[in-house]
Parts: C-alpha cells; structure tokens; sequence
C-alpha cells in the first residue's frame, strides 16, 4: 500500500496505514505514535519541545526527542525505546537513580533522557571515551548537570560491564 508505514520498535515490526486500519496523520509525533499506538510503551510526555528528555529513544540508534520527529519521517526506522533496553543497560539506569545528586536533582533532570543518551554511546563504541559522553550530552543538558559527576557514574557503569566479561 502507498500509504503504509512500518518500522521496528524493540525488535517488532509495526505496519500501519494498512488495509482497514486508520492512517497515522502527517502531524503526529513519534511520541504520540508510540505512546498512544504501541501497547506497553510508557513515553513519558514532558515538554514537548525537545528539551526535557523525558520521551528520548534511539531512531536507528541515535538519541532522539521522539516528540519533535514526525512518524512519517520514520518509514524502515529501527527504534528503541525505554522499555527496549536489555538487562545490562538498564544497570546504568539503576546507577543513576541511586545515586545521591541525581535523588536532589530529579525534578529538573530526566534520567530517563540521560541514559538513552549513554546507552547511545555505549553501542556506538565498545569503549566510548569521556568525551563522547560530553560531546553526546552538550546539546541536551548542558551546564545544568555535573558532567564530571556523570562521567564517573558512567566510569562505574563500565566497570559493572568489566566485572561480568571476567
């Protein structure tokens, strides 16, 4: 069909626009698109200007704010979201979360948002240096955060990932 859009989310194949299913409007974002249409999502909505990080996924592995991408932009994409993530990865999740600052600083910081955009890195690269950290995070957070703070919490995460190849 002309009209149809599939693309992959955590490893399953979506089509729609198909035969007897309702065409996803040009306008809707691939927040909406995936929050609304995709059973077992939870894309947190937060500003919905690109700012907050609350709705970040990786479209073909690259961090994203799924609310400012339009879903038919994303024809074939590959997509990752929260819920998408392995086991492993979700450690450098439960790194942050536990971690004192980021408990003071929660209200003003999605951890969300932030791992996505390290576990972006971590796939890119079997060993991303610190400054492909800085360098993924400048443009998302910027002087609000502690980077010297994350980069040792990441320094932490990595050495999880050491323990376990042991």
């Amino acid at each position: 069909m002309e009209n149809e859009m599939k693309f992959v989310v955590n490893g399953y194949t979506y089509i729609f626009n198909a035969e007897g299913q309702e065409r996803i409007p040009d306008t809707e974002t691939l927040r909406e698109t995936l929050h609304h249409r995709i059973p077992g999502i939870d894309l947190k909505k937060g500003c919905d200007r690109g700012i907050c990080g609350n709705c970040t996924v990786l479209l073909n592995e690259k961090p994203v704010s799924s609310c400012m991408i339009f879903t038919a932009s994303c024809q074939n994409a590959v997509i990752t979201t929260w819920e998408g993530l392995s086991k492993e990865e979700m450690r450098l999740y439960e790194i942050f979360k536990e971690d004192k600052y980021f408990l003071e600083h929660a209200p003003y910081v999605s951890i969300r948002g932030l791992v996505m955009i390290c576990i972006a890195q971590f796939r890119k690269k079997e060993q991303p240096l610190r400054e492909d950290f800085l360098k993924a995070l400048e443009g998302n957070y910027g002087r609000c955060l502690d980077m010297e703070k994350i980069l040792a919490l990441l320094d932490t995460y990595r050495e999880t990932l050491s323990a376990d190849q042991s």
